[in-house]
C-alpha cells in the first residue's frame, strides 16, 4: 500500500498536463526576403469578394526549412507559382507535437483539454498502466483515440449543419467516420487494418454494414474507394521507383518482400516507405475522384507522406547536419550504407506532394481558396532510427490564396488555433467568440472582409455536450505497432 501511494503522489506531482500555448520559432522564411515578395504575380487573386469554396491541402510536418531550398532549386514549381500570388507564413503549433491532437485542433479550433484528444492513445496516470500491465501479465493494454472520442465540433460538422457539402479524405482521427453532407474518407483506410477488405468482390461489400460505415460515408461509396485502392497496391511495383533507387529487378522484389510487414526488430524504412505513398495516393486519387462530382463548399486532403519521409529518411538527405549527435562509429556506417538508395527520398516525396498540388488546384474554380497546412515541422533527432524529430515543436506552414487574399504578403503570428476561425469567416459563417485563435484579417484585402461585418456567436458548443454518433473502435495490433515504430507509443 506504501508503494501505491508513492507512485500516486508522484504521479499527482510530475503529470501537469500541457498548457498547450503555441510555441514560437524560426525557421528558414525569416532569413530575408524571398523572390515572390519582391516579384508577384503580375495578375493577383481578384479582392472583389471571398472565397466562396476552399480547398485545404494537409501536408502533415511539412516546413520551410525543408521548402526553401528546394522551391530555390525549382524542384517545386506549382507551390511556388501559388506563393506568388498568397498570403503565407509559419504557424505556431504546440507541446507536445502530437499529430491527432495537432490536426483536431486545427478541425475544431479549441486546444485539446477541451476537444478531447490527446495523443494517438489514452494515457493513463503512471499507477494507472502500472496496475494495467500485472493484470496482463507484463502487456499494456492501449486503448487508441478515435473520432468517437472528439468533443468540439469540426469545421464539417458546422458546416454540414448549414447543408454546405464537404469533402473530408484522409483526415487524422477521422476513424470512425461520421455522417456529413458529403463524404468523408477515415484515415485509417490505407492502413493495415482494412487491408482485409482488398480481398472481398465488389458485390460483398454490402453484407458487412458496420465496417462500411466505419470506413467510408455515405457507405455505399466504399466500394468505389476499394476499387481505387486495390488498383494502387498493384501499381505500388512501380511507383517506388520514384523514390528509391532500385534498378534491379531482384533487388526490387526484395525491398518490396521487406515492405510487406512491419517487422519491429528489422529494417522499417521499406514498409513506411510504400505506405507513405499508398496512404497518400489513395487520399489524392479520391479527392480527385469525387472533386468534380460533390463541387464541395470545403475539401480537405491530408497528405501524410512528408511526415513519414521525414521521419524515416531524413538522416540521407543530409548526413550532416546528424554529426552533432556523437553516435558510434557502426551507427554511422550502417546509415551512410544506404545513403545511394534514400539520398533522394525527402525530396522525392516533396516533389510528389507538389505534383498532386497542381493535380487538385486545377479542379478548382476562380470561386475557390487554397489553403496549404501543416501541423509542425521536422529537423534532425537523435534516433538513428527514427532521425526525423518534433519534439521541440517546430512551427509548420500555412499558404492562402484565392479571391480576397493578399498577393506576396507574409503573415506573423499565425498559430494552429486561427485556422478555423479564418475559414469559416471568409465563407460568411458564424465565428464563435470563445475560440482562442483569430481570424486572420491581414491575409484579406480591405475591401473583401471587414471586422465589424463579421457574424459572431458565443460559442459553438452551447447547450448538450458535442459527440459524433459514432462507437469507439478497438485499436488493432497492426496499427499499433505502426504508431510504436514511429515512436508515438512507449
Amino acid at each position: 500500500m506504501a508503494f501505491l501511494a508513492a507512485v500516486a503522489l508522484y504521479d499527482r506531482l510530475t503529470g501537469r498536463p500541457p498548457t498547450y500555448e503555441p510555441v514560437s520559432g524560426t525557421t528558414a522564411l525569416d532569413t530575408g526576403a524571398l523572390p515572390w515578395e519582391t516579384a508577384p504575380d503580375p495578375r493577383p487573386a481578384s479582392c472583389g469578394g471571398l472565397p466562396a469554396k476552399w480547398l485545404v491541402i494537409d501536408w502533415d510536418a511539412a516546413e520551410w526549412d525543408i521548402l526553401l531550398p528546394l522551391l530555390e532549386r525549382g524542384e517545386m514549381p506549382h507551390l511556388e507559382a501559388l506563393l506568388r500570388r498568397a498570403s503565407y507564413g509559419s504557424l505556431a503549433t504546440f507541446l507536445p507535437t502530437i499529430s491527432p491532437a495537432i490536426w483536431t485542433t486545427i478541425a475544431t479550433g479549441v486546444p485539446p483539454d477541451q476537444h478531447g484528444i490527446r495523443h494517438f492513445y489514452n494515457q493513463r496516470p503512471r499507477l494507472a498502466r502500472w496496475w494495467n500491465r500485472i493484470v496482463n501479465l507484463g502487456r499494456l493494454e492501449r486503448r487508441l483515440y478515435s473520432n468517437a472520442h472528439r468533443r468540439a465540433p469540426a469545421i464539417w460538422n458546422l458546416l454540414s449543419e448549414r447543408d454546405e457539402p464537404v469533402m473530408v479524405v484522409g483526415y487524422h482521427n477521422t476513424f470512425p467516420v461520421e455522417e456529413v453532407e458529403g463524404l468523408m474518407v477515415s484515415n485509417y483506410l490505407a492502413q493495415d487494418s482494412v487491408s482485409t477488405l482488398l480481398d472481398m468482390k465488389k458485390g460483398e461489400l454490402g453484407d458487412d454494414a458496420d465496417l462500411s460505415s466505419s470506413l467510408v460515408y455515405p457507405p455505399e461509396k466504399l466500394a468505389d474507394v476499394l476499387e481505387i485502392h486495390q488498383r494502387l497496391m498493384d501499381e505500388l511495383p512501380r511507383a517506388v521507383r520514384d523514390f528509391v533507387a532500385i534498378d534491379d529487378e531482384d533487388e526490387l522484389r526484395d525491398f518490396l518482400r521487406k515492405a510487406q510487414h512491419l517487422d519491429p526488430e528489422g529494417d522499417q524504412r521499406p514498409y513506411f516507405l510504400t505506405r507513405a505513398w499508398l496512404y497518400d495516393q489513395v487520399a489524392a486519387e479520391v479527392a480527385e475522384t469525387f472533386y468534380e462530382r460533390l463541387d464541395p463548399t470545403l475539401a480537405i486532403v491530408h497528405f501524410q507522406s512528408l511526415d513519414w519521409a521525414a521521419h524515416h529518411f531524413l538522416y540521407f538527405d543530409r548526413p550532416e547536419a546528424f554529426e552533432k549527435f556523437g553516435w558510434d562509429e557502426a551507427t554511422y556506417a550502417r546509415l551512410d550504407s544506404q545513403i545511394p538508395l534514400y539520398e533522394d527520398t525527402v525530396v522525392a516525396f516533396h516533389r510528389y506532394a507538389d505534383e498532386w498540388l497542381g493535380r487538385l488546384v486545377a479542379l478548382t474554380d476562380e470561386s475557390t481558396g487554397i489553403l496549404i497546412v501543416s501541423d509542425h515541422g521536422t529537423g534532425p533527432g537523435p534516433d538513428p532510427d527514427l532521425p526525423g524529430f518534433h519534439d521541440d515543436a517546430p512551427p509548420g506552414v500555412i499558404v492562402l490564396s484565392g479571391p480576397g487574399i493578399r498577393s506576396g504578403h507574409r503573415v506573423e503570428g499565425a498559430t494552429i488555433y486561427d485556422v478555423l476561425p479564418t475559414l469559416m469567416a471568409s465563407l460568411d459563417a458564424p465565428v464563435a467568440k470563445d475560440l482562442p485563435g483569430r481570424v486572420l484579417q491581414e491575409v484579406f484585402c480591405p475591401t473583401a472582409w471587414a471586422p465589424q461585418d463579421q457574424i459572431s456567436i458565443a460559442s459553438y458548443r452551447e447547450g448538450e455536450a458535442f459527440a459524433p454518433p459514432i462507437s469507439a473502435p478497438t485499436l488493432r495490433q497492426d496499427v499499433a505497432r505502426e504508431l510504436e515504430s514511429l515512436g508515438y507509443l512507449d
